[in-house]
């Protein structure tokens, strides 16, 4: 009995630490260079290890982007006290396989 109430005591706190929610949890705006050289602006939205980026048009000549304005699913592969990193999953929406299958279909 003596071991199993020590095998709880170490497991419940290696639980209670592994469901710590992410620190950046909630909306955020995105400020970037784009490789162009123009500024950008997004939306991200953070619930722990998922979420969703969404670009949003900034210039002229952007708003032609099939891209702009559609949410596109996050994982978050960092978040610390200090950075938060993720990656946009654009071929993980329906509306980019569609894309990609009406193409390959042409």
């Amino acid at each position: 009995m003596k071991l199993n109430m020590l095998i709880l005591s170490l497991i419940v706190p290696a639980i209670a630490y592994a469901q710590e929610p992410n620190p950046y949890n909630g909306t955020w705006k995105a400020e970037y260079t784009g490789k162009s050289g123009a500024a950008r602006v997004g939306k991200v939205v953070v619930s722990d290890k998922t979420g969703t980026w969404q670009m949003a048009v900034s210039g002229r000549g952007e708003s032609a982007s099939p891209c702009i304005g559609r949410e596109f699913p996050i994982e978050v592969t960092k978040a610390n006290a200090t950075e938060l990193a993720f990656e946009v999953q654009r071929a993980k929406t329906r509306w980019l396989q569609r894309q990609q299958s009406e193409i390959e279909a042409g």
